[in-house]
């Protein structure tokens, strides 16, 4: 499986909600951000899933997989974010 095509996909759209993120003024934490940003884009993401599917050969399944799979995987990114943090917290010493 062409597992480099998802991942590029991936970053495409990782680096284009970060950005939204950013610009963003009404979410503090950019989860509402992700529901609109879902919504919003819905029509680019299927454009890019399309162009994922011809350009990298996958089957319709491998794709959904393989971006369920990424998908658990950045889920579970976020805590070792959160548990850096904590370390953070109590490794650094006040300003």
């Amino acid at each position: 499986m062409d597992s480099s095509r998802v991942e590029d996909f991936s970053q495409k759209i990782a680096s284009d909600f970060a950005q939204a993120c950013r610009n963003d003024e009404k979410s503090e934490d950019c989860f509402g951000t992700a529901y609109s940003y879902g919504r919003d884009n819905e029509t680019r993401l299927t454009h890019e899933i399309i162009r994922l599917q011809r350009e990298s050969g996958l089957s319709r399944r491998e794709i959904i997989e393989s971006i369920r799979d990424l998908a658990s995987r950045m889920n579970a990114l976020s805590y070792v974010f959160l548990v850096a943090a904590d370390v953070a917290e109590k490794a650094l010493d006040d300003d």
